[in-house]
């Protein structure tokens, strides 16, 4: 810590105030503005509250104490606390801060936490001079900005891989090409891509060995029309399922480190990290309980999966198709309950697929994919990285223990 740095509470450097409660019928999905909670951002509206950059802390509830950086007009609800800096403070470093003083220290309740400005205000740190602030912020901004980069370019090839199953498995683009080559009937659902394929046959782009892949043809099945040769599946011929397994809070930390390693999956994401794993590889996971059941997601890494969630283990395919071919289809049939959504494997084992499947084109989509499957698994290993070395830094550099010089040379390595 330099001798320019000053003792002082985080009142002395942040104006709070609640957030403020906005109806549902307020919400639109195509509003201007995003609308934050406690837990992120949980819609848009055309209602403003905020027209410049705020910190959003979880007030009460579950994610008391979550600490979220918007940078863009918004609103934010009465479940959390708005912060601003105030002079002579950085605001991305007053984020960081924030991180750092772990607001749910201050929490009162235990069925219902709750935390207030009054708790949050006398909270005490050594502040230094605002250019180290910024240094400080700039260290930690480059490693999440890298993070944040790796998330879109994830987004950004899922989406590549989304689009050829889509053509392949869902408007079977390659076999109505083939049927209009072969002068064979077309169903009248594909009737507009037959039409493009018989006026200019460049449309349809894929190399011969591929297009050998697919039949030229049309059959009936329980489906109505779909390729000739191609199966329909129940769910319990495409995968083994096996429900998750609660893991206590007590036997998790928040964030990613060498100790606790392991992501515990949830029904909507990565709720924590503990030190031992139920998978080693790659899984798919269908959320069975709550309001985000017949949710799909991808584990990318080994990873513990909690008792709200299906672990999916492909018996035909792999598993990267087998998460797409989730993606694509609907399990809202097999939801029963309304105040508690669930999912029950009596009810998902005899569900019949929306999509029929042929194995040639799966090895084939497989191997095209896999590239793209590995990128993605790439990124998230080195945001993982990225993001231990930044939970390694925060408190080292918000309390001075480490310099912004050495922290420099630290991550240098860490950026390639």
């Amino acid at each position: 810590m330099g001798s320019d740095w000053t003792v002082t509470n985080l009142d002395n450097v942040a104006k709070l105030r609640n957030g403020k409660g906005l109806k549902n019928t307020f919400y639109d999905e195509n509003g201007k503005y995003p609308v934050w909670g406690a837990n992120g951002q949980i819609a848009r509206t055309d209602k403003l509250f905020n027209q410049n950059p705020v910190i959003v802390i979880g007030r009460v509830g579950a994610y008391c104490g979550s600490i979220h950086a918007v940078f863009e007009p918004n609103w934010v609800t009465d479940n959390a606390i708005v912060a601003n800096p105030k002079e002579g403070t950085d605001f991305r470093f007053l984020y960081y801060l924030l991180k750092h003083l772990k607001p749910e220290k201050t929490s009162v309740g235990s069925a219902q936490p709750l935390v207030t400005q009054k708790g949050l205000k006398p909270l005490h740190f050594s502040k230094p001079p605002l250019l180290e602030q910024r240094a400080i912020a700039h260290i930690l901004g480059t490693l999440d900005d890298k993070i944040e980069l790796n998330r879109r370019m994830n987004e950004a090839l899922e989406e590549m891989a989304r689009a050829i199953f889509k053509s392949w498995f869902v408007d079977f683009d390659p076999v109505v090409f083939n049927a209009v080559r072969a002068g064979n009937h077309v169903p009248e659902r594909f009737e507009e891509a037959a039409a493009r394929y018989r006026e200019n046959p460049e449309t349809q782009r894929l190399p011969q060995n591929i297009l050998d892949l697919f039949p030229d043809r049309f059959e009936e099945s329980e489906l109505g029309e779909i390729p000739a040769g191609w199966e329909v599946k129940k769910f319990e011929e495409l995968v083994n399922a096996k429900q998750g397994k609660y893991k206590p809070k007590k036997q998790m930390s928040n964030t990613h480190t060498a100790k606790f390693c392991y992501p515990v999956w949830g029904g909507n994401g990565v709720r924590g990290y503990t030190k031992e794993s139920m998978y080693e590889n790659s899984i798919v996971l269908l959320t069975c309980r709550g309001s985000n059941c017949g949710l799909v997601q991808l584990t990318n890494s080994a990873a513990w999966v909690s008792n709200i969630a299906f672990a999916c283990v492909p018996k035909f395919g792999t598993t990267n198709f087998i998460y797409v071919y989730f993606l694509h289809s609907s399990f809202s049939d097999c939801i029963s309950g309304s105040a508690q959504p669930q999912i029950t494997y009596t009810a998902l084992k005899n569900k019949v697929m929306e999509y029929p499947v042929s194995e040639p084109p799966i090895d084939a989509y497989s191997e095209i994919t896999f590239k793209l499957y590995e990128g993605i698994q790439q990124n998230c290993f080195q945001s993982k990285r990225l993001s231990r070395l930044r939970n390694t830094l925060l408190p080292k550099l918000i309390s001075g223990e480490v310099r912004v010089p050495e922290a420099e040379k630290i991550i240098e390595g860490a950026m390639v």
